[in-house]
């Protein structure tokens, strides 16, 4: 439940049981009605109809209720759906832990000055303060650092990946909406052209009153007459909300193509803490590059003739899927070579060429002031992450402990003689 691809998703809960995870903006099929599901904010949901792409639910609290249609007519089935934890609260929290943890460390590294009494007390007090113990104490807190740095990174990393995803699936359900709307929205034109016309073909079959103009309506002509009439009014309302539908469809695209934290990155990651995704997330990742990106944003430019993000965005997107794509192909080039030479020289020459085994250097986010008020939560001020690569776990110089007898000898003064850490409080490796 709380792997990769149940981190910032939603279940579902009815009378049936709970299922999940489910992505956001994905196309939810139950029963008789299709929703998806909009996070707008750390808890904030709306519960969208596919179908008529009219809200029928929202919440700030997480989870919220809905009423769905079933199969009988006028029956309804309440079905809960619930948000998890977002990746950016975790990471907070986890490097919230760390700060504490690095605090305590600082406060308790230095032995405390043992009173001049022969107890048990100061008996334990000398074997906590040994130099040895606390070496040992530091360093499972190092290794304990770095396994959460690594953490903070797959929460980031898969953060940008779910915000890809959500970005993606926004993209394809309205790909299906948008032509609906337009269809129906010719027809609504259509049917109040053709009312209109008729109205007026039968006013002017009518005389008109003297003193107010207006026509009067021949009694073969008044049932006529009401129809159009009404068919018009329906017609014109239609028009309306279909005009207003598909600018909210613009609406709901144009925040998450305007910043690159919610725009994502559609490189799948590679986590070392959390499980790896799921088949059906990894299925997908051919959509989420920047060029599939790029036709469905314009596809969908052209259905609503309106443009969804600027120039300068897509440029930027462009060329950072172009650096990721150049650093891949660098990496690859030193294995190809290295077969290349083994099959030329034999053995030998293959134990004599060197394999590149540096990581790919991933292309870098350039954070961006979210506009929207929707998404203000995701501009948060993030302690930067400990460089894993350059991480060397320093052993605190080794000293003879203290006997029993010579602690209870030492001066009461102040101590002098602390243990480096190696590792700065915070998270960070001290260089």
């Amino acid at each position: 439940m709380w792997g990769s691809a149940g981190v910032q998703a939603y279940f579902v809960e009815n009378e049936g049981g709970e299922f999940g995870p489910f992505e956001f903006e994905y196309r939810l099929d139950l029963g008789d009605s299709s929703v998806a599901l909009r996070n707008t904010a750390r808890t904030s949901l709306e519960v969208f109809d596919v179908i008529t792409g009219k809200r029928i639910g929202q919440t700030d609290s997480g989870a919220v209720t809905v009423p769905l249609p079933g199969g009988e007519d006028g029956a309804t089935f309440p079905t809960t759906f619930r948000i998890t934890a977002r990746c950016d609260d975790l990471w907070v929290q986890v490097e919230y832990l760390t700060r504490q943890i690095g605090e305590v460390v600082m406060r308790q590294v230095k032995p405390l000055n043992a009173p001049k009494a022969t107890s048990w007390a100061a008996a334990f007090n000398s074997i906590l303060s040994d130099r040895q113990s606390i070496n040992g104490f530091v360093a499972d807190t190092k290794r304990g650092v770095h396994e959460r740095s690594a953490l903070v990174t797959d929460l980031k990393q898969l953060s940008r990946f779910k915000e890809r995803l959500a970005t993606q699936y926004l993209l394809e359900r309205q790909g299906e909406m948008v032509p609906r709307f337009k269809a129906q929205l010719a027809a609504a034109k259509q049917a109040l052209k053709e009312s209109t016309q008729r109205i007026g073909e039968i006013f002017g079959r009518s005389q008109r009153d003297v003193e107010t103009n207006m026509p009067m309506i021949p009694p073969k002509y008044a049932k006529e007459y009401e129809a159009n009439k009404l068919k018009q009014e329906n017609a014109a309302e239609e028009i309306e909300h279909l005009t207003e539908l598909l600018r909210y469809c613009a609406a709901q695209i144009k925040p998450r193509l305007a910043s690159v934290t919610l725009y994502g990155w559609g490189e799948a990651p590679a986590p070392q803490i959390l499980p790896p995704l799921g088949e059906e997330q990894l299925a997908r990742v051919s959509l989420l590059h920047e060029y599939s990106m790029t036709q469905q944003i314009e596809h969908l430019q052209n259905l609503l003739d309106t443009p969804l993000r600027t120039d300068e965005m897509a440029a930027a997107m462009a060329q950072q899927q172009a650096t990721a794509d150049a650093a891949m192909a660098a990496a690859a080039e030193p294995a190809e070579q290295e077969e290349l030479s083994v099959e030329d020289a034999g053995e030998a020459a293959a134990e004599e060429t060197p394999v590149d085994q540096s990581p790919v250097d991933e292309a870098p986010i350039e954070e961006e002031a979210v506009q929207q008020e929707q998404v203000e939560y995701m501009a948060q001020d993030i302690p930067p992450e400990v460089d894993l690569d350059e991480v060397t776990p320093a052993e605190a110089p080794q000293q003879e402990a203290l006997t029993f007898e010579e602690l209870l000898a030492e001066d009461s003064g102040p101590q002098d003689d602390t243990v480096d850490l190696g590792f700065d409080p915070k998270g960070r490796e001290r260089r």
